[in-house]
Parts: structure tokens; C-alpha cells; sequence
């Protein structure tokens, strides 16, 4: 088994690109980790799917992976780096082998996991698909912002805050509106191609 020293690695239950970390993210700093070398195949697998993989593996990577904490070095029970010739992904497993976590790695980091597995005989990990994750064309960034505009939206029109979802229907729109169904209906897609504008004026809103 191989292992990759001094890395930075930030789980979410969704793959996020490197750049889209976020600063309030719960960042892991590793000190130890194993990896493995697999296929384009199987990296292309992780990223778009949870995946279980059988009792043997995470028997193989328990408590291997250590981390930096407040008090010292502390082990985390069944993660492990996959690595391809162009790739590398960070999976957190349960003790029955169903990945939870995952995580990309920035570039440099990344680059040099896959100049360090370069001449590494491809692993074979037995696993299987168990629920596959919708692609995703938004950033996170635009994926939060959709998710304060429908819970700003529902608080409206279930705390009966009738007048201020009118205001927000004038802004979007130049006109008045009466009918709250067409008003939730018509926002909800003026928000697919106006959400940054839309949540700039839901915040501003939410602060009166």
C-alpha cells in the first residue's frame, strides 16, 4: 500500500471542483493517507456516483488516514486518494464500504500524487453503482444562491409576507401582481436566468 503525506482535503457529500471550495468550508489537513491507482473509468464513477465497495477494501484502508487536529494527530476510520493519470479524488467510506464523502485536491497537491502513482500497476476495486449523481451545470456558488432564493421565497409565502413578495414581483417584472400562485410561478423562473440579480435583491430585502 502506498501513501501520500501533507495534503489538504475538503469532504462534501457532492464533488466540487478545487476552485469552488468555500473559506467556511471544513478543511482536513491529512497527514497521512493511502492511495490507490485505478482507471479513468473508475475516478469518472467516483465523481458521478456513490459507490460501495466491498468489506475486504475498507477492512484494508481502516484507521490508516491521519489527520492534524487541535490535539494532536487523530485517525479517521475508511479514507483513502484514487488516483488516475490525470486525476485524483478523495472518498470517506461507512464501515459497510457505501462511500459518504468526497473531495477533490488542488492542483498542486494533485499533480504530484499523479507524478508519484505514474508508474503504479492499476488497482482493481470491486464495487458497485448505488445511486448516481445528477451533473450539475451551476457553480456552487450559483447553487447557493438558488437555495436562499426558494427558502426567502417560501418564508414569504408561508409567514404571509404578501406585501413584500409583490415589491419583489414589481422589481423583477415593472409591474403589480396579484395572484400569488403566478407570482411564485414567475419567479421561481425568473430565477433561472437572473439568480445572481434575484438574490441581490432578496438579500437586500431580507435585512428591512
Amino acid at each position: 500500500m502506498k501513501y501520500v503525506y501533507d495534503i489538504i482535503l475538503n469532504f462534501n457529500e457532492k464533488y466540487y471542483d478545487f476552485f469552488q471550495w468555500n473559506t467556511n468550508d471544513n478543511i482536513d489537513y491529512i497527514k497521512k493517507i493511502p492511495v490507490y491507482k485505478v482507471s479513468n473509468e473508475v475516478i469518472r464513477d467516483l465523481i458521478l456516483n456513490k459507490i460501495q465497495v466491498n468489506k475486504s477494501f475498507v477492512d484494508e484502508i481502516y484507521n490508516k488516514c491521519e489527520i492534524y487536529t487541535n490535539v494532536g494527530i487523530e485517525k479517521i476510520e475508511y479514507v483513502c486518494l484514487f488516483c488516475s493519470e490525470d486525476t485524483v479524488i478523495g472518498i470517506e467510506f461507512n464501515s459497510n464500504g457505501k462511500s459518504l464523502y468526497k473531495s477533490d485536491l488542488i492542483i498542486d497537491e494533485s499533480i504530484d500524487i499523479i507524478r508519484f502513482m505514474e508508474k503504479s500497476k492499476i488497482s482493481k476495486i470491486d464495487y458497485k453503482l448505488i445511486e448516481h449523481h445528477k451533473i450539475n451545470f451551476i457553480t456552487r456558488k450559483e447553487e447557493n444562491m438558488i437555495k436562499f432564493i426558494k427558502s426567502e421565497l417560501k418564508d414569504m409565502y408561508m409567514n404571509d409576507k404578501i406585501d413584500k413578495l409583490k415589491y419583489i414581483y414589481y422589481e423583477c417584472f415593472g409591474k403589480d401582481e396579484i395572484n400569488i400562485s403566478k407570482i411564485n410561478i414567475d419567479l421561481e423562473r425568473y430565477m433561472v436566468d437572473n439568480t445572481s440579480k434575484l438574490f441581490d435583491l432578496l438579500k437586500l430585502t431580507s435585512l428591512t
